[in-house]
């Protein structure tokens, strides 16, 4: 098929975590549901149970703060607490696994609409610049970034051979499944970088104020709420946890959330502000044109082509400091933005608490 890159497949290609949904043989949701569990809480427990034979110290394992922890982790946490906590995981491992498709699938059907906007820009090239979002390298390397700070400290605290398996080889397999799909978030962004930094042949303003590019800011921002729904289901599981590392390394890649919004479509941007400058000049010189003309004496000062035209540029002037200078649709960002700045603030407050034990 035209566009696929060897080691690069574009997004016309199931991802690794699709793949391994995939074997289940089950409808996606319902294969991602199976292998949340398998992976989150259930086979947690099972570990645990197999090491002590003995169902309520497997239930405690469960709920001695062995999700969403760092250096909090071993320590009781009330049993309601503990089981929110578990089930909160493994409700996170499922729209993990879930958002992986989704994101791939999203990014596949803008691509007709990104190609329209350069003429370059084929197929390939497409696929080529979206491409790599299965690159097993980096997902490896975010994967053992995240294990270094999670693993040792169950590998302190295991117990029995099976729940060092589930250290050692669970854990992983969850942050690989995590890393996954913030591989696909970050090289898709960074298609869209790549993408904004070249050549674009926009729409006209008058066709579409957003001058062609609602559907790469709409996939941007979309991307973003899913990146926002799973860091904030980790964070209700990190605050009952009470765990401050944990709590840093939401706020890390809470930062790092708002830097890839707005990162990535800079290119973008800055072509959005100047086809609004540009649009708004070519408007003033065209007035200025007849003003000047309607000072001749073989003009008629209510010339009516001239007065049909005021009107049309009072009107396209309107729409012209109406062109948005990001890709965004207004009020979606709004609430976006709304949503982000009141999480942000939830983390802060906590790690204060914390921090400073009030």
């Amino acid at each position: 098929m035209p566009g696929k890159t060897v080691g690069a497949p574009g997004p016309e290609q199931p991802t690794l975590v699709e793949r391994l949904v995939a074997i289940t043989r089950l409808p996606y949701a319902m294969g991602c549901v199976l292998i949340g569990a398998i992976v989150g809480d259930h086979g947690f427990y099972l570990a645990y149970f197999a090491d002590s034979l003995n169902p309520g110290k497997a239930l405690s394992g469960i709920v001695d703060g062995a999700f969403f922890t760092v250096d909090q982790f071993g320590q009781p946490l009330p049993l309601e607490q503990g089981l929110a906590v578990a089930f909160l995981f493994t409700a996170f491992l499922v729209l993990t696994l879930y958002s992986a498709r989704y994101m791939r699938v999203v990014s596949l059907e803008v691509e007709s609409s990104i190609r329209k906007l350069n003429p370059d820009f084929t197929e390939e090239t497409y696929h080529q610049t979206f491409g790599g979002i299965s690159n097993w390298k980096y997902i490896v390397l975010l994967t053992l970034a995240l294990s270094v700070v999670y693993v040792p400290p169950r590998v302190l605290g295991a117990t029995g051979p099976f729940s060092l398996f589930s250290a050692v080889v669970m854990i992983p397999i969850d942050f690989f499944i995590i890393a996954s799909s913030l591989w696909i978030y970050l090289r898709t962004l960074w298609g869209v970088y790549s993408f904004g930094a070249g050549p674009l042949q926009l729409v006209p303003f008058y066709m579409d104020r957003m001058l062609g590019l609602r559907p790469i800011g709409a996939m941007s921002l979309s991307f973003g709420i899913v990146y926002l729904a799973l860091d904030s289901t980790a964070l209700v599981g990190g605050i009952l946890t009470a765990d401050l590392l944990n709590l840093l390394v939401l706020f890390g890649l809470l930062v790092l959330l708002a830097i890839m919004l707005f990162l990535p479509l800079y290119g973008i941007h800055r072509k959005m502000i100047h086809q609004k400058h540009e649009e708004r000049v070519s408007l003033q010189r065209r007035i200025s044109e007849i003003v000047t003309s309607s000072d001749s004496p073989d003009r008629s000062p209510t010339d009516l082509s001239d007065v049909t035209y005021l009107l049309a540029y009072k009107a396209l002037s309107d729409e012209v400091s109406r062109i948005p200078v990001w890709p965004f649709e207004t009020g979606r960002l709004e609430r976006f933005l709304t949503v982000f700045l009141s999480i942000l603030a939830i983390i802060s407050a906590r790690l204060i608490q914390i921090a400073f034990h009030f």
